[in-house]
């Protein structure tokens, strides 16, 4: 039996994270290191579902319109796995200070987003398969045009990817 999820949060889990994201300086899309925060989140997501017995992948995705990379997880159903259920939110942050400084670590824009997403995907990772795909995604360059979700919509569309719902 399926355990009441909100019950498995642990605030700590999302302290760490939102205080570990805010460590990069800048997570802008365009930033020179703008990926090494991305590129550090994988490899601590696959250190995560290395246990679990869910089938899994971690995949990092590149974009025509910004040189950062979006990341996603992908939970396959096991009754409907064509239909899937996107849960997401984004990765990068942007200083919109009138101070002109180039720090941008986004404690609350959108680490805490990005936190949040890492919190569900353990438990998600902890669950019984569920019938359906569910397809969780830290979006690029969103700050700048919502440029990563916009493309991976526009690819799913025209793979016809049976997306059922969108969080």
């Amino acid at each position: 039996e399926r355990e009441f999820a909100l019950s498995l949060v642990q605030e700590n889990n999302l302290r760490e994270t939102v205080t570990w994201l805010s460590s990069f300086k800048n997570r802008l899309n365009t930033a020179p290191n703008g990926n090494e925060h991305i590129i550090q989140m994988k490899a601590k997501i696959e250190t995560m579902l290395k246990s679990s017995s869910l089938p899994w992948t971690v995949e990092l995705i590149d974009h025509k319109n910004t040189p950062q990379k979006s990341l996603k997880v992908r939970f396959t159903g096991k009754t409907y796995p064509d239909e899937i259920v996107v849960i997401g939110g984004h990765h990068d942050s942007i200083n919109q200070s009138w101070s002109g400084s180039d720090t941008a670590p986004g404690a609350d824009d959108n680490a805490s987003g990005s936190a949040n997403l890492l919190e569900a995907m353990r438990i998600i990772a902890e669950q019984p398969q569920a019938e359906r795909t569910i397809e969780i995604f830290w979006y690029a360059g969103e700050e700048s045009g919502l440029l990563g979700s916009a493309e991976i919509a526009k690819n799913y569309k025209a793979q016809k990817k049976d997306v059922i719902g969108v969080l």
